[in-house]
């Protein structure tokens, strides 16, 4: 069974990683991943992070260390995979401390739109089309209400029904490769 670690830092994981003692695993999309990612992350979405495709893809004698912006999905991901044969560290402050701490990462295509921005532009649509609707059907002016409790219900608990559905949109899959061919 295989123990989460308090979060580590990014300093640590890259030197981790070329010392070859670790993989690390961005859990973010692709589109996110492609346009910006850690030096020698391999990519694996967390809609599709399992705890067989780490058993199957990465070297037993390596901890895993998850990646994702700024820290959430990573612990996400962690809990996931809770019962690997290997360490699980998440990588403090995610891809965002990894570059303020001006470490190298691999940039590609700018004009993704994060997935977090993705949400808060379907939650501003929403609340916009519900309150003019409510218009003509005063009743739908309560779905406004049912957004709000969601919002908060993300708040609270760290996580994002629409986040999750929106992740699994086909303009979030991307090209990039979900397998990985570690030595």
């Amino acid at each position: 069974m295989s123990t989460v670690s308090v979060e580590i830092n990014a300093p640590e994981i890259l030197k981790d990683s070329q010392d070859a003692k670790c993989v690390i695993i961005d859990v973010r999309t692709a589109p996110e991943f492609e346009s910006v990612h850690a030096i020698g992350a391999i990519h694996m979405p967390l809609d599709q992070i399992s705890s067989e495709w780490v058993e199957s893809n990465c070297p037993e004698d390596k901890y895993v260390a998850l990646i994702c912006k700024s820290g959430s999905r990573a612990k996400s991901a962690a809990e996931k995979i809770k019962g690997i044969s290997r360490e699980i560290k998440v990588v403090k402050g995610g891809t965002e401390a990894w570059q303020n701490q001006g470490l190298e990462v691999v940039e590609g295509e700018s004009s993704v739109i994060s997935l977090e921005r993705q949400v808060r532009i379907a939650v501003g649509l929403l609340l916009i089309s519900f309150v003019l609707a409510s218009l003509w059907v005063p009743a739908l002016i309560w779905m406004c209400f049912a957004i709000g409790c969601g919002l908060l219900f993300a708040g609270i608990t760290d996580t994002c029904g629409l986040g999750l559905m929106i992740a699994r949109m086909p303009w979030n899959k991307g090209t990039c490769g979900t397998s990985c061919n570690i030595a």
